[in-house]
């Protein structure tokens, strides 16, 4: 993984997979939820979530993107 991140107000874990252009989410008990897979995704370098916003968003070279998970 390129960059994990959650933290205690987190209902899940998500995993930068930059190589495999993905962001995969699991449960904290480790149990794959869902991946999203994007060719733009390969070229971002790390993420934060906003669960409550309900966005991930991804640092792509000097830009912030996002998008809405499912």
């Amino acid at each position: 993984p390129t960059s994990i991140y959650t933290n205690e107000n987190l209902k899940y874990v998500y995993i930068l997979d930059k190589n495999n252009g993905r962001v995969v989410v699991l449960e904290k008990n480790g149990k794959f939820k869902i991946q999203y897979v994007s060719d733009q995704i390969k070229n971002s370098t790390d993420l934060v979530v906003s669960e409550k916003e309900g966005k991930i968003i991804l640092l792509t070279g000097s830009k912030l993107v996002y998008f809405e998970p499912k």
